[in-house]
């Protein structure tokens, strides 16, 4: 995980390549698709945090308060 150095809270987090796919249909369910950007990267609103999710298995999370809060919501 990298944190930026902006005032809103922004991670990258690089999932395995055997957990891409189970990732991905977990934010499906979970999250508002909001946009596709090409045919590689979606982006999705859960909650209050933007995500943008790469099919190279890269997730952009965006305005996140709490990392592991978030991403144990959304990855149970």
């Amino acid at each position: 995980m990298v944190s930026d150095c902006v005032k809103e809270q922004n991670y990258v987090v690089l999932l395995k390549p055997d957990k891409i796919d189970e990732v991905y249909k977990k934010i499906q369910l979970k999250c508002l698709l909001l946009e596709k950007i090409g045919t590689i990267i979606e982006k999705y609103q859960f909650g209050n945090v933007i995500i943008k999710f790469y099919l190279t298995g890269r997730l952009v999370l965006m305005d996140v308060d709490e990392l592991e809060i978030t991403l144990s919501k959304l990855l149970v």
